[in-house]
């Protein structure tokens, strides 16, 4: 697929001049909508992740407040915003979608079954539906009949996550609790690894909740004494990473060994972990919705796709144990 119409494709909606659709800009970093419809001919085929950030500021006497569309050419996701909260459009029809206010996600993975999830994520995502069929062409458009304030509409394609279909786990790993838990008694690795359809290099993002039960001691030269570790390969590089209960590490490209990014008191405890990756390899951590401010280089990697958690306990007894509520990778496709 062409590369510049794959990146196209994840876009937002922000920060545009003012057109013929009544949009104009609300502040430096929103988009005021009024009775208009904004439109991108190109959108994901496959699974993907809409995330929006916005609120409806007049609703119409009839009609709906404000409506997003994503057609992936088979399967199309339509919510509406009304006044009583968000609506999406399943096989079977229309349906409420409780408990995401104004900041949300919607998860859509290739088979079209679609989930809600509040941001920033506390829990897992919701209920699940399936998305209606359709024929038309694939596109992301945001329009409605009232006035709305605009201040993130992105798409990303959903590569992983989002539920623990498909993961292959190890003795020691099992889900409960809607989660993940895995311990480790030993040195042994215990994990739970999905494995990733990605045919080209790609810029991703990891996003994962969890917190460290048994925190173990790393040894920074044999990973061993991992308390909540992370990987994703995706054919070209490696991101490894592991919360441990005073900080984050990480191996950084060059280096054969573990290395300390972030000194955090109780990082164990739990929290939102996100990883972005850009095409360079450039790593940047968040926690909880913050930015840490630490950045690294990924090593490159010809390693299997796939993602995957793990914890390993160490020599003389010192488990390791974790639990993740949920994980989710998202990316833009393309070559390296």
């Amino acid at each position: 697929m062409d590369h510049e119409r794959r990146r196209r494709s994840h876009r937002t909606f922000r920060r545009r001049r003012p057109g013929p659709a009544a949009s104009s800009p609300d502040d430096a970093r929103a988009l005021r909508l009024a009775a208009g419809r904004i439109s991108r001919p190109y959108g994901p085929r496959e699974g993907f992740v809409l995330t929006f950030h916005g609120r409806v500021t007049r609703f119409p006497s009839s009609g709906d407040g404000l409506a997003i569309e994503v057609s992936t050419g088979t399967r199309l996701l339509r919510v509406a915003v009304r006044p009583d909260g968000p609506h999406a459009l399943t096989a079977a029809g229309w349906v409420a979608v409780p408990g995401v206010g104004e900041r949300w996600r919607m998860i859509v993975d290739a088979a079209g079954t679609a989930a809600a999830q509040a941001v920033p994520p506390a829990g897992p995502a919701g209920a699940r539906w399936t998305l209606p069929a359709t024929d038309g062409p694939p596109g992301v458009s945001v329009g409605g009949d009232g006035e709305a304030v605009l201040d993130l509409v992105e798409v990303t394609d959903h590569v992983a996550g989002g539920s623990w279909t498909g993961w292959a786990l190890d003795r020691g790993a099992t889900l409960m609790n809607g989660g993940l838990r895995l311990r480790s008694t030993t040195s042994g690795v215990v994990s739970a690894v999905l494995p990733l359809d990605v045919t080209r290099a790609c810029d991703f993002t990891v996003e994962f909740r969890g917190r460290v039960i048994d925190d173990s001691a790393l040894d920074p030269r044999t990973g061993r004494g991992v308390s909540l570790g992370t990987k994703v390969a995706n054919g070209a590089r490696r991101l490894m990473l592991t919360v441990q209960r005073g900080g984050v590490w990480t191996m950084t490209k060059g280096s054969g060994t573990w290395e300390r990014i972030l000194t955090l008191p109780e990082a164990g405890r739990p929290a939102t972990w996100k990883v972005t990756v850009d095409s360079a390899g450039v790593a940047r951590l968040h926690r909880d919705g913050a930015d840490t401010g630490a950045t690294w280089v990924v090593p490159d990697s010809r390693e299997t796709p796939q993602v995957a958690h793990w914890v390993a306990g160490a020599a003389g007894g010192n488990a390791a144990e974790a639990h993740i509520d949920w994980t989710l990778v998202t990316a833009t496709l393309g070559t390296a």
